[in-house]
């Protein structure tokens, strides 16, 4: 079985080998760090929740509209090393989220490795995940997202566990297409 892959881009960033995407819905190893988009509480307290007590530090990435949210959350977290919230100026340029993500990946803290931190693209808008997303890719960084709690096939208004995407190169593709092993 194959997929097509539209992203040019992804090919390049595995410097050529095909990423494969792991399938199985697994909860994330706890890290140390979290980056974090900040919309809604409810599943940003999860996401901090599910890392702790392993979570040393916490990247907190908002608007101005949710900035209050964000001062929060870093102050219902006392026990956290969460620096200031970096405030987005454009929530629809994905860019600016990449760019931001980039910079916190290149200064963590002294002796931190990436793979000490994971991202969670759940919040904010589908170009603040995309950011993300590229950003961490690029870094081969671990990615997250905590999704909704349904019931009838409606949001409950809570949060399931986060759920980790990984991303395993392959030796095994032909051309632009990834192969399901």
């Amino acid at each position: 079985m194959t997929q097509s892959v539209g992203l040019t881009a992804a090919k390049s960033l595995t410097l050529g080998r095909s990423p494969q995407i792991d399938l199985d819905k697994l909860p994330p190893v706890k890290h140390k760090g979290l980056i974090l988009l900040v919309s809604r509480e409810e599943p940003c307290r999860k996401a901090i929740e599910y890392h702790l007590p392993q979570l040393e530090r916490c990247w907190l990435i908002c608007s101005s509209q949710t900035l209050d949210l964000a001062k929060k959350l870093k102050q219902d977290f006392p026990n956290l090393k969460i620096p200031e919230p970096i405030i987005i100026n454009d929530i629809y340029e994905p860019l600016e989220f990449y760019q931001e993500v980039r910079k916190i990946y290149n200064y963590l803290p002294q002796e931190w490795v990436i793979e000490d931190v994971v991202a969670d693209f759940t919040g904010m808008t589908a170009q603040a995940s995309v950011g993300m997303a590229i950003a961490s890719l690029c870094e081969q960084s671990s990615l997250q997202y905590t999704p909704a709690e349904l019931k009838d096939g409606k949001p409950t208004g809570r949060s399931l566990n986060p759920i980790e995407i990984t991303f395993a190169t392959s030796k095994k593709h032909r051309g632009d297409k990834i192969v399901a092993t």
